[in-house]
């Protein structure tokens, strides 16, 4: 737990540089493809919104999968993505202006996003920690 601390709280970070940097990039429309929400993992559920759209950026057609750089974790934010980027519907995808095959739907930080994946990975750190100390003591 202690060395996963460290490596979620490097994640977090570049997730959040990522995605302030995306709010920069050149934009064309896209088409959703597909969008459904999906359940996974141990009660309770985690939950996730699985988009798959399609844009060219003037190279072509592409298909792209990432709705934003943090993971959904709440049924009800996986909901609200599926209502929003439904099949069919168009919606400004952002691609990184020297390889395009990178995009996301959702670009910069939103909701719990600024400090969930910091905040997770400082539990962990000092999960380990009592644990380590408890086997010390």
């Amino acid at each position: 737990m202690i060395l996963a601390g460290p490596y979620l709280l490097h994640r977090a970070a570049r997730a959040k540089r990522m995605a302030k940097k995306a709010e920069r990039w050149p934009t064309v429309e896209g088409s959703i493809v597909s969008s459904e929400v999906i359940e996974f993992g141990p009660a309770p559920k985690s939950h996730s919104c699985r988009v798959t759209y399609e844009y060219d950026p003037g190279i072509g057609t592409i298909t792209g999968d990432r709705v934003s750089f943090f993971d959904i974790s709440t049924a009800e934010e996986a909901n609200e993505f599926a209502a929003r980027f439904t099949q069919g519907s168009t919606h400004p995808v952002y691609y990184h202006p020297s390889d395009p095959h990178r995009s996301v739907l959702v670009p910069g930080i939103y909701g719990k996003n600024e400090t969930h994946g910091s905040a997770m990975a400082v539990i962990l750190m000092l999960g380990g920690i009592a644990v380590l100390g408890g086997a010390v003591f």
